[in-house]
């Protein structure tokens, strides 16, 4: 047998706090916390980040860090919710 440790947070079962675990790129092994509405995942929620919404919601693309308010669907609620996070 050979005993390999993995030191992931969400593996670990630790909740990602007002976000979503995004799956990582294929040579990571660790996913990252990614904070709802953070659609470029800079750490920061900013006016780029509701440009990216209003192209996903205009394109129709389910996008699950995108999806602020967490109904399935990614729509003008969710670019109004996190507007009202970054004024506020």
């Amino acid at each position: 047998w050979q005993e390999i440790v993995i030191d992931c947070a969400e593996q670990m079962g630790m909740p990602c706090e007002g976000g979503v675990y995004v799956d990582p790129p294929e040579d990571v092994c660790c996913s990252t916390c990614v904070q709802y509405g953070d659609t470029n995942a800079d750490g920061a929620l900013n006016v780029l980040d509701v440009v990216s919404m209003v192209s996903i919601v205009l394109d129709g693309v389910y996008d699950e860090v995108s999806d602020v308010n967490v109904d399935g669907a990614v729509n003008v609620l969710d670019i109004v919710t996190i507007v009202g996070y970054i004024l506020g």
